[in-house]
């Protein structure tokens, strides 16, 4: 009985090779007496491959390309693309669904559904390259438009490939719409903080909307990075310090200066005691300076 039962899967097993092979699909070198070559699985992966594969919480991505290799007696080949309704067709298993799977969980699943069901030798399934997908960024950008990504990069890559913010861009208030949902990304806190989710991995269909910054702000003097920086509305003087990398040796905190312009016309100085008044609100167009007392 245990006989007929292999004797029938290597039967199954061949007709399935056969069918394939008519659609299209290469069964393989052949040695001129007739054997065939096994094909190695292959190590040559390219660095973006690479970062997938030792990535664990890679979700596969329609276009994603894969080789699926199995080995009874001889070796067979299979290439598999992943359709745009997340539909995978693997040869002896039929059709998987992988939403919401990651590559490991889709690459244990394929294994143990193999071995389990089959004599087989070897199986091996491994991402050849990576999808390339297309998202769409507009706003303040300097190139608005669509860009091509792959499922490695991030929002601010997408902004990148359109050649970055326009000066009045807001990095502070991006606009995520995906899936019929906004979601708003702040990515100063991705940059100083490493909030992944600030900054999320692209997926296919990803629209990015760069809106005009809300309060820009300048700072100069004993500070680590001065310059103009972005703000969102209430933060505050202590905010700013510590977008600016903070304070450096022989900054004096008592008297800080603040020139705040209203109604694009006026112009006051504010002296601001930093120690006992770290919350005060900065507004647009502020410049804010603090002194040396090494001077």
């Amino acid at each position: 009985m245990k006989r007929i039962l292999i004797l029938t899967t290597a039967f199954l097993f061949f007709l399935t090779l056969t069918l394939y092979s008519q659609e299209g699909f290469n069964l393989g070198n052949f040695t001129s007496a007739g054997v065939p070559i096994i094909i190695q699985s292959q190590k040559n992966y390219s660095s973006l491959t690479k970062r997938i594969l030792s990535n664990t919480n890679y979700k596969p991505t329609p276009g994603d390309a894969y080789q699926f290799t199995i080995r009874m007696g001889w070796t067979k080949v299979f290439p598999l693309i992943l359709q745009e309704n997340y539909e995978l067709d693997v040869p002896f298993i039929g059709t998987i669904n992988v939403r919401g799977m990651t590559f490991l969980e889709l690459r244990h699943f394929i294994h143990k559904r193999i071995k389990s069901s089959m004599p087989v030798e070897y199986v091996s399934f491994v991402l050849q390259s990576p999808a390339q997908f297309d998202v769409f960024v507009y706003g303040i950008v300097k190139s608005p438009g669509i860009v091509t990504v792959n499922p490695l990069q991030r929002v601010w890559d997408a902004i990148a490939e359109a050649k970055g913010l326009k000066t009045m861009g807001s990095y502070r208030h991006v606009l995520l719409y995906r899936d019929k949902k906004i979601q708003k990304l702040d990515l100063i806190k991705f940059s100083l903080n490493a909030q992944l989710d600030q900054n999320p991995l692209l997926e296919p269909g990803d629209k990015i909307f760069v809106p005009l910054a809300q309060i820009i702000a300048n700072i100069s003097g004993r500070v680590q990075y001065p310059g103009q920086y972005q703000l969102l509305p209430g933060e505050t003087l202590k905010d700013l310090i510590t977008y600016a990398g903070g304070v450096t040796a022989g900054a004096i905190l008592d008297d800080i200066e603040i020139t705040r312009i209203s109604n694009m016309t006026n112009v006051s100085e504010l002296h601001v005691n930093f120690k006992t008044n770290p919350d005060i609100k900065i507004k647009n167009y502020d410049t804010v300076k603090i002194k040396s007392a090494f001077n």
